[in-house]
C-alpha cells in the first residue's frame, strides 16, 4: 500500500512540474527572443551589418586585398564574437536550447563561408576565386535556409506556448517586434 501511495505521489508530482514547466518555458522563449535574440541582433548589426557597405564598395573595385583583409580583420573575429555570445546563453529548456543551437549552428556557417572568402582571397590565385564565388550563391541558399529553419522552430514555439508578437519601438523610434504571452480567452 505505501509503495503504491508513493508511486501515485510521483506520479502527480511529475504531473503537477508539467503545467509549470509549461509556464516556465513560455517564460525561457519570451526572455530568450526579447533579451537574448534581440541583443544578439544589435551585435549583428553593429559588429557585422555595418561592414557591409565596406566589403560591397572593396568588391566592386575588384580590390580582393582589402576584402580579405576586412574579412579577417573585422567580419571573422566579430562572427567569433557573436557565436560565443550564443554559445554563453545558459538555457533550462531542451526545446528553447534547441532554438538557439539552431541559430548558433547559422551562425558558424556563416563564418565557415566569411573564412573560406579571406583565404582564398589571401592566396589570390583566379581559378580559385572564381570557383568561390560560383560557391557563393549556393551557400547563400543554404545560409538562408539554416535561418528560415530558426524562423520555423520559433513560430513552432510560439504557437506551441501561446506566445504571440508585440510590436514596440525603442529610443530611436525604430519599430521592435518582441514576444509575450498571448492574453487567456475565457
Amino acid at each position: 500500500m505505501k509503495k503504491t501511495l508513493c508511486a501515485i505521489g510521483i506520479i502527480l508530482i511529475f504531473l503537477m512540474s508539467g503545467c509549470l514547466n509549461k509556464n516556465e518555458v513560455t517564460e525561457e522563449l519570451i526572455n530568450y527572443h526579447n533579451n537574448d535574440w534581440l541583443k544578439l541582433q544589435e551585435i549583428k548589426d553593429t559588429k557585422i551589418s555595418s561592414k557591409v557597405s565596406k566589403y560591397i564598395s572593396f568588391a566592386m573595385e575588384d580590390n580582393e586585398e582589402a576584402v580579405a583583409n576586412l574579412l579577417t580583420e573585422e567580419i571573422l573575429p566579430s562572427h567569433l564574437e557573436i557565436v560565443d555570445y550564443l554559445e554563453g546563453i545558459k538555457l533550462e529548456s531542451k526545446e528553447i536550447e534547441k532554438l538557439n543551437q539552431l541559430q548558433i549552428d547559422a551562425e558558424k556557417f556563416g563564418y565557415k563561408i566569411f573564412k573560406e572568402q579571406a583565404e582564398t582571397l589571401k592566396k589570390g590565385e583566379r581559378s580559385e576565386i572564381d570557383a568561390m564565388f560560383d560557391r557563393f550563391e549556393t551557400y547563400d541558399k543554404e545560409l538562408q535556409e539554416k535561418y528560415e529553419e530558426v524562423d520555423e522552430k520559433r513560430d513552432e514555439l510560439m504557437e506551441k506556448y501561446n506566445v504571440q508578437w508585440v510590436e514596440e519601438y525603442d529610443e530611436n523610434g525604430d519599430s521592435v517586434m518582441k514576444m509575450e504571452r498571448k492574453e487567456e480567452v475565457d
